[in-house]
């Protein structure tokens, strides 16, 4: 009995041994990045799409696909593999309006394994491109000095505005005032002896 078992854990672990070599080491190419980013709003021109492995890949037919939410096909140049075959892309050949798009890619692993998934993005539209534009342009304002005071800037204010008003009730009360007095001719009625005083002597 024990030499029989004996036996067969020699013929296990020797066809264990010849087997262990034979079998090929499962290795995956892992999606390191895509453009544009998965989640992502774009916003401008989107003009490529690409994924970028861990390892080389193979390209195989229908590499890269491209649809709208609603499913409708996006014109894709011929994918190409680039970077030492990890970075799989394609140039976009149709404009894309504001919307959800779906993008769809399958390689061939160095094991021979066809690996496939998608990953999806979003274009914003013109409006919301200008507003981030604006954004990124316009600084931010300063706000006052903490240590600067406002109420010498009030006080001005309205010494100026109460000024202003005391000036125009004060031309406003003279010229009532031009307008009452009555205008009279005044005649000289001193006497010719009068007169005669005034003369200079010769």
């Amino acid at each position: 009995m024990h030499q029989t078992g004996r036996l067969a854990v020699v013929v296990a672990t020797g066809a264990l041994a010849l087997l262990g070599p034979a079998a090929p080491a499962l290795a995956h190419a892992e999606v390191k990045a895509t453009s544009p980013q998965s989640g992502s709003t774009v916003h401008g021109t989107l003009t490529r799409v690409s994924v970028t492995f861990s390892e080389a890949v193979t390209l195989v037919p229908h590499a890269l696909r491209m649809t709208t939410d609603l499913g409708i096909p996006i014109s894709l140049e011929t994918p190409r593999l680039s970077a030492g075959d990890t970075v799989l892309s394609a140039n976009v050949q149709d404009h894309l309006a504001a919307g959800d798009y779906a993008v769809a890619w399958r390689v061939q692993a160095d094991d021979g394994h066809l690996e496939s998934s998608t990953f999806s993005f979003s274009v914003g539209s013109a409006a919301e491109s200008a507003m981030t534009s604006s954004d990124k342009a316009a600084p931010p304002l300063a706000p006052p000095p903490a240590d600067e005071p406002l109420w010498p800037v009030v006080v001005a204010a309205a010494i100026a505005i109460v000024g202003g008003a005391a000036a125009g009730f004060a031309v406003r009360r003279g010229l009532r005032l031009v307008w009452s007095v009555p205008i009279t001719n005044v005649q000289h009625t001193a006497p010719s002896a009068d007169h005669g005083t005034l003369r200079l002597p010769m």
